[in-house]
């Protein structure tokens, strides 16, 4: 399957794909700053000309056999520094089956030979299990916690603070 798994730069065919990822409310949890996109909003984000050094982010659709299953996103990118954040969300249907674990080993890969980081960080609510197996079996580490950090109906959870050092 590994084989199968590529990362490449949204394109025009995405629109729809990418604006239902954003707009979905079952991804809440995945992302922290979530709000809704217009198609307006995805068009411009896809026509615009992409710099991971000017914008200080990039985003990657992951590919299994040419169709779009998810993305992978850097952000808060630091060259001074040597880091940047990773975020990833894989199609519900899509799950389980080595697809996120292969595209962050891909992007691993890639930013290591482009960039020479010296980490990789994520922020991970507690009770997205799922997410914290993947990025442990990825090889982060759970290096701190942001307690009661994130409301969720009438409590607040936890955010795990995780970390990837090359």
């Amino acid at each position: 399957m590994k084989n199968n798994i590529s990362l490449r730069d949204p394109k025009k065919t995405d629109l729809s794909f990418i604006l239902n990822l954003e707009n979905n409310l079952d991804n809440k949890s995945s992302n922290l700053d979530f709000k809704f996109y217009s198609e307006n909003d995805i068009k411009y984000f896809i026509d615009k000309p992409k710099s991971l050094i000017l914008d200080l982010q990039y985003r990657y659709i992951i590919e299994l056999d040419s169709a779009a299953v998810g993305c992978v996103d850097l952000f808060d990118f630091d060259l001074i520094n040597s880091r940047a954040g990773l975020g990833i969300i894989v199609l519900d249907n899509k799950r389980n089956m080595g697809i996120g674990y292969y595209a962050i080993k891909l992007i691993k890969e890639m930013l290591s030979k482009q960039y020479s980081l010296n980490q990789l960080h994520a922020e991970i609510q507690e009770d997205n299990v799922a997410s914290i197996r993947l990025f442990e079996k990825s090889g982060f580490k759970e290096t701190g916690v942001k307690k009661n950090w994130v409301r969720n109906e009438n409590s607040y959870l936890a955010l795990k603070f995780y970390q990837f050092f090359f």
